[in-house]
């Protein structure tokens, strides 16, 4: 992956939205190998 310029400017934020914005960045879903198949199942559907 690269690195985008405006993480350098994340010092320019406030404190709550860098929080925020590692939180959301960190609370990526994982999905197990059976829910991906029940996902695929229905979109077949």
């Amino acid at each position: 992956m690269t690195t985008k310029k405006s993480s350098s400017g994340s010092s320019k934020m406030s404190p709550s939205e860098s929080l925020l914005k590692y939180i959301r960045r960190n609370t990526k879903r994982i999905f197990t190998s059976d829910q991906k198949v029940l996902i695929i199942m229905e979109g077949e559907r």
